[in-house]
């Protein structure tokens, strides 16, 4: 092909890509937005939407290759990632759903796996991004040479993209109209210099003081993955076996009910339960207050962790310094995702079986998506005819959202996994340790709830929403003991029912560490044995960006959704104020 030839093509397929890219971003925000305002159009498309295509267009013309490259990837990750996040959530991409994706990074293989057909189908238009900036420009026109030109159309993307991080910081990080290629690169470049930040201080020392010897037995909080209460006895009848209202087991069991998690999202809940935050202070604690471990530790207990999870070694924002106050680590994942929490639980039995006071944080497996690695064959309920084609492969995971029976033949797999992952696991747990040398405690609770679009929200996940429903805040709190203790767990419970969260876990792990209740209370609020009421309330935007406040969300017990109840709370008119939108 001649060079006459070349331009020639080039000055047709070029624009003709920039401009397939700029309807396709068009498309991506009448889509996320028609549906709320019947007056959007694009028409209203902010002047801002279309400066910032002239500095696409700009970047397209540079001649100089490589920065011209270096733009044109760029760009395409950023519109990779604005439109195909935003066809999973069923929004528009908002900064705390960036941090949340940045964050959470080692579970983004299993969202593909679960959501690849919809992220890889709405991120096509990052090749017109790609090949419409990168490929070279044609030779003509002329003064498209000129080095003042050129200069200009260097300078201009930069120009913009200086502008658009500007203004999403003043907006709060809030979701506005912005074109594609150049939002993803804002909310990078602002997570990178908010990170950058960090907290001004050195973490606490313990100063609290204990009442008197050490802690005679095991003290114990396991973590659930992904259990959303009302799919377990504990909070709903109908709901699958925990195996801890079994009668005729020699541990005592307090079921608190219906509780609010910190958070809708594991992460800001792990590392909330970790280091004791508060409403009021969440972001100080977690990064100035001393963690759970120090505190076992100057209780003269040996601290350990157990984590079944995906992912790394250090998640759930754990860091180094805090892993040196851990004496050992324990990690599963060499073992199949479907037997991992029976290995936990054998390894739990074990540490009970030793003889030897220790403080056990555990994250257990869970029912954490995709449940295809993780849905059982055998040892639970029966599932319906929808479960059991998920099962054996006849509906594809991923989809579930493509039917009117979709998410129904989800919730039977996810039914059938609670019921192993949970029941199972206590099964096994009793059979290792009802004989243990050394009494124990055990505090157990999930990271989040879950939520199956009943109420019709966009998108397609399940948790870690910014709009976030109650339902994701709901879970299970129970306390399991081998032998009786000094504090009446069971009274606690029945004063407290529906009545607790995650908040009063950190000051009754203290309380269980011989540390005085007046001096926790003070410290760290209330605990699960003090008679105050809970708010219920859980955040949904914890981690506080740009002098943001949090987002709060109430539950009400009688208007959360329970599996195989008769009541229709989506029409009852006491919960009409958060029935669907």
């Amino acid at each position: 092909m001649t060079d006459r030839a070349q331009s020639r093509l080039s000055s047709v397929v070029k624009p003709a890509l920039l401009l397939a890219l700029l309807a396709a971003d068009l498309f991506f925000w009448t889509e996320i937005y028609a549906g709320r305002d019947r007056g959007w159009s694009v028409t209203v498309m902010p002047i801002k939407f279309w400066l910032m295509y002239v500095a696409v267009f700009a970047a397209a013309y540079i001649r100089f290759a490589p920065p011209r490259w270096m733009l044109a990837v760029a760009l395409a990750l950023s519109t990779a990632v604005v439109l195909g996040a935003g066809a999973v959530l069923g929004v528009a991409i908002s900064f705390f759903d960036f941090v949340t994706m940045v964050d959470a990074r080692s579970a983004l293989p299993d969202m593909y796996a679960m959501h690849g057909g919809t992220i890889a189908w709405a991120s096509l238009p990052a090749l017109l991004a790609l090949f419409g900036v990168g490929l070279a420009p044609p030779k003509s026109p002329k003064w498209l040479n000129a080095k003042l030109v050129q200069t200009g159309l260097i300078l201009l993307p930069i120009a913009a993209f200086g502008l658009l991080t500007k203004n999403v910081h003043g907006t709060q990080g809030a979701v506005k109209v912005h074109a594609a290629p150049w939002l993803g690169l804002s909310y990078a470049v602002l997570y990178g210099y908010e990170s950058a930040q960090g907290h001004v201080g050195e973490r606490e020392e313990v100063s609290l003081q204990r009442t008197g010897a050490a802690p005679a037995g095991d003290i114990v909080l396991i973590v659930d993955e992904s259990v959303a209460g009302p799919y377990l006895d504990l909070m709903n009848p109908n709901g699958e076996r925990s195996g801890l209202l079994d009668t005729g087991r020699s541990w005592g069991v307090a079921n608190f009910g219906v509780a609010s998690s910190m958070t809708n999202c594991s992460m800001g809940t792990n590392v909330g339960l970790r280091f004791g935050a508060q409403r009021d202070d969440f972001q100080r604690n977690i990064a100035l207050a001393p963690s759970i471990w120090a505190y076992a530790k100057q209780a003269d207990m040996r601290t350990i962790y157990m984590y079944g999870q995906r992912g790394g070694r250090s998640e759930n924002y754990m860091t180094d310094a805090e892993k040196l106050e851990i004496d050992e680590e324990v990690y599963f994942e060499d073992i199949d995702a479907s037997l991992r929490d029976f290995y936990i639980a054998d390894a739990l039995a074990k540490r009970l079986n030793n003889a030897v006071p220790e403080f056990i944080l555990i994250n257990k497996y869970g029912a954490h998506f995709p449940l295809k690695d993780i849905v059982p064959v055998e040892g639970a309920r029966e599932p319906d005819a929808e479960g059991a084609a998920i099962i054996s492969g006849a509906i594809p995971m991923g989809e579930e959202a493509s039917g009117p029976n979709g998410w129904s033949g989800y919730k039977a797999a996810y039914r059938r996994t609670v019921s192993r992952s949970v029941g199972g696991f206590f099964d096994r747990l009793y059979e290792g340790a009802s004989d243990a040398p050394l009494p124990f405690t055990i505090v157990y609770t999930s990271d989040h709830g879950q939520q199956f679009h009943e109420r019709k929200r966009p998108g397609l996940l399940t948790h870690c929403r910014k709009n976030a429903v109650i339902e994701e805040g709901a879970v299970p709190l129970a306390v399991l003991e081998s032998e009786p203790t000094n504090i009446d767990w069971q009274q606690a419970a029945n004063t407290n029912i529906d009545s607790k969260s995650h908040f009063q876990i950190f000051p009754s792990l203290l309380r269980l560490m011989g540390y005085r209740p007046a001096d926790v209370r003070g410290k760290y609020g209330p605990d699960l044995i003090d008679t105050d009421k809970d708010p219920l309330t859980f955040a949904s935007e914890m981690y506080i960006h740009f002098g943001s406040e949090p987002l709060w969300h109430k539950i009400e017990p009688s208007c959360l959704i329970l599996p195989g109840d008769d009541r229709d709370v989506l029409s009852d008119p006491a919960c009409k104020h958060i029935a669907a939108d």
